[in-house]
């Protein structure tokens, strides 16, 4: 089977969860005797650049007119007009459409964050004829800011909301299935019926579980026997993530034997280095590189996600699973769905500071860590990236068999 996946950017590229999964996908779906083609819109030259990497061909294209360096900082008003104009419809990505399209074959064109490609590319491959799934990663077809927080404002942004919401509506006709990593978004997008023509499921997020590693660590974590606990914050340093919270309720809860180590960069950065001259327990590491996170993750007893916005999904929460680490989680978005499915976590209300502290204490508790780590190792497996690739397979097979019929 040819199968195209799409999204914005592509490895080495990699700017958010999406393009991890993205990844994951690929590589997997390659593992299993596919052919896999990527088209992203993150060339550094003025034209497509095709290339192979880990048995996935890259057509990085230039997103035509669109200007993605937009997403990356730039702040031009002028540009920023264009490209939400070109967000809708970027029909000058055509030629580059019209050679993957001659040059792959694609059976099946599987789209992820299309914000620059446009819905434009759904209605180019529905008149080839080529069935289309779509993985919702944010909340881009609800609001052009990808958040929900048009949902708390007033009744004339609700309004244009409700008219942007309506054109997205129409281009979504033309996919045949949509799929989403957590049963939040899936139900948020029911909420407004985004639904009415293609079907819709759940397909949860995965990582690559390396099976004999996850129980080395856990083991070792098992046997643990000192009384510091070692807490972990991972992600960007911003208001929406919750990190501003953490450092208050962390700094408040008067144990010598916590430690919090803090990795990533952001807004919130100066914030960060405030906290560390005032408190010696907590620790900013910056931004870390993969091989540098996943010696943090092993070194953790507990990860902390504070986000006030509602996560799509919340990877980092199983990617401190497979590392032997419990999960303390918002009730925010799909991070709840992940954290109760393995069992090694819990849940605070991000509304009630208190909660989080009554968390940090409970697990400050070492033995309270080790009744939950064997959870992981019985239920970790359902995040399982082979599983996911094959959970694709089958919708892709089906979406086949009814173009055929």
């Amino acid at each position: 089977m040819n199968i195209l996946i799409v999204n914005v950017f592509y490895y080495p590229n990699m700017v958010g969860g999406a393009e991890h999964s993205v990844k994951v996908l690929s590589e997997n779906l390659a593992k299993l005797g596919h052919n896999v083609a990527i088209y992203s819109i993150d060339s550094n030259e003025k034209k497509m650049v095709v290339e192979f990497i880990n048995n996935v061909k890259v057509y990085r294209g230039t997103g035509g007119k669109y200007d993605i360096t937009v997403k990356l900082g730039r702040k031009d008003k002028k540009v920023k007009i264009a490209n939400k104009i070109l967000e809708f419809d970027n029909r000058t990505i055509v030629k580059e459409l019209d050679y993957v399209f001659e040059s792959f074959n694609p059976h099946i064109v599987h789209t992820n964050n299309i914000n620059g490609i446009s819905p434009f590319i759904w209605r180019y491959f529905k008149n080839k004829k080529v069935p289309i799934v779509h993985t919702l990663r944010d909340y881009w077809l609800l609001s052009p800011k990808y958040d929900l927080s048009f949902e708390s404002k007033g009744i004339a942004t609700k309004f244009l909301i409700y008219c942007y919401q309506n054109i997205m509506k129409k281009y979504i006709g033309y996919v045949d299935y949509l799929t989403g990593p957590s049963e939040f978004i899936v139900n948020k997008y029911q909420k407004y019926k985004f639904f009415r023509k293609s079907k819709s499921c759940t397909i949860v997020n995965c990582v690559n579980i390396d099976d004999k590693n996850m129980e080395r660590v856990i083991y070792q974590k098992l046997e643990r026997t000192s009384k510091v606990i070692n807490f972990l914050y991972v992600g960007l340093l911003s208001k929406n993530k919750g990190i501003d919270i953490l450092l208050q309720t962390f700094n408040k809860y008067e144990n010598k034997n916590v430690r919090l180590t803090i990795c990533g960069s952001g807004p919130l950065t100066k914030m960060v280095h405030q906290y560390c001259g005032f408190d010696q327990r907590i620790t900013y590491l910056g931004q870390l590189s993969s091989l540098e996170l996943s010696k943090q993750y092993d070194i953790s007893d507990v990860l902390i996600i504070p986000s006030l916005w509602d996560e799509p999904f919340g990877r980092v929460v199983i990617e401190a699973n497979v590392h032997g680490s419990v999960v303390i989680g918002s009730n925010r978005g799909g991070i709840p769905e992940i954290i109760s499915s393995i069992g090694a976590g819990c849940i605070f209300d991000m509304n009630k500071s208190e909660t989080l502290l009554k968390s940090i204490e409970y697990y400050s508790n070492r033995q309270n860590i080790k009744n939950e780590l064997p959870n992981i190792l019985r239920n970790i497996g359902k995040y399982s990236s082979i599983l996911q690739a094959k959970s694709f397979l089958n919708i892709y097979n089906i979406l086949l068999l009814r173009s055929k019929s």
